[in-house]
């Protein structure tokens, strides 16, 4: 079969969602064409080989009506449908299936010529043409129960499916299953993964956490920098950098995380509210830390209330408490890593590796196949 991935990030971004499954379909014999977002191009578009030779990606010029979209949204989604259409021809792909995790730039995702049409935002719609597309959409999927509700008002069969699980960080987590007897390091290591200048990042508490706790070894992957000095971002960069107990590792490829965030002890996410950022619904990067088994204390996340055997989280909900709370669990880190809830956390975190997902994607599909 033959699908197009429509994805507001470049197939050069770091892999996240829409990469991933991209590369499980490749997987499965499938034909993957990659739509970049627009660009500055010279030429109408350009499709590029990837590393995977079941995978091209797509690169095409931004339209000249694209500023429309701010205010003339009706005429913008004429336009737009057809310059898809053209584009989709000129490339000469004719997908069987268009799954599409971009809720801004279209409006019709028959624009792109699939037999079927997939529907999968993992971010939280904050505008109301955002759920609209869901309208043309043979199935829609999403990651958590809020942006579920944002969509039920005119699709009520939206299906939450979570997040994803890659498979250099399932192949630890099959590892860990056969040894779960962890021991605490010397000094403890705790760990967190993202990007250090999102603006939802609650960096009071992080940092409250870390100096109450300077015999503890903090490590942080993800990118970061210093050029705006002025800004809060700026300032915590140049405050960890300064902090002897604090390691910035930036940016590394996907399987040299999976690899290091094994000698953690214990995990962090302090994420705060943000209209276009975070609902604090569910996180991508809450899978990665469970699939090593060790305790994580996070902010309420809303896919996973109720399950303390999986997230410690503050019950009153304000992040103000969950330096006590990460106190708390240092104090008893050897009970919050014992085998059997290292176990629990694991296997739910396997659960939810890409290649479940697509089976039961598949599942709600028309039988999907590999072309002969």
């Amino acid at each position: 079969m033959r699908f197009i991935i429509i994805s507001p990030q470049p197939w050069n971004h770091i892999a996240i969602s829409k990469h991933h499954y991209a590369m499980e379909l490749a997987n499965r014999g499938h034909q993957v064409l990659f739509l970049n977002p627009p660009s500055t191009l010279n030429v109408p578009f350009v499709v590029h080989p990837t590393e995977h030779p079941n995978i091209r990606s797509v690169e095409y010029r931004q339209p000249w009506f694209y500023r429309a979209r701010f205010h003339w949204r009706g005429l913008y989604d004429v336009l737009m449908n057809r310059h898809i259409r053209n584009l989709v021809r000129q490339t000469g792909f004719h997908p069987d299936v268009a799954w599409c995790f971009d809720f801004n730039l279209f409006s019709d995702l028959k624009a792109f010529g699939g037999i079927q049409s997939i529907f999968n935002p993992v971010d939280p719609l904050s505008a109301p043409h955002h759920a609209s597309l869901a309208k043309t959409a043979d199935l829609v999927l999403t990651v958590s129960n809020t942006i579920a509700e944002s969509i039920r008002p005119v699709r009520s069969d939206v299906r939450v499916i979570g997040h994803g699980l890659s498979a250099a960080f399932a192949s630890h987590a099959q590892q860990r299953l056969s040894r779960l007897d962890f021991s605490i390091g010397s000094p403890i290591q705790v760990g967190y993964a993202g990007n250090l200048m999102r603006k939802p990042l609650n960096r009071a508490v992080l940092k409250r956490i870390m100096e109450n706790h300077p015999s503890i070894e903090f490590h942080f992957w993800g990118p970061y920098n210093t050029d705006h000095v002025d800004t809060e971002a700026g300032a915590f960069i140049r405050f960890l950098q300064a902090r002897e107990n604090v390691r910035l590792h930036g940016s590394i490829p996907p399987q040299q995380l999976a690899d290091e965030i094994q000698s953690m002890d214990a995990f962090l996410l302090v994420y705060g509210l943000d209209e276009a950022e975070s609902d604090r619904s569910n996180s991508h990067k809450l899978l990665e830390y469970l699939s090593t088994g060790k305790v994580v204390v996070s902010s309420r996340i809303g896919h996973y209330e109720g399950r303390s055997d999986l997230l410690q989280m503050p019950i009153s909900g304000d992040d103000d408490n969950i330096p006590d709370l990460f106190r708390e669990v240092i104090q008893q880190l050897d009970c919050h890593n014992e085998a059997q809830a290292s176990r629990i956390r694991i296997e739910f975190a396997l659960q939810h590796t890409y290649a479940n997902l697509v089976d039961q994607i598949e599942s709600w599909l028309t039988p999907i196949g590999p072309q002969g």
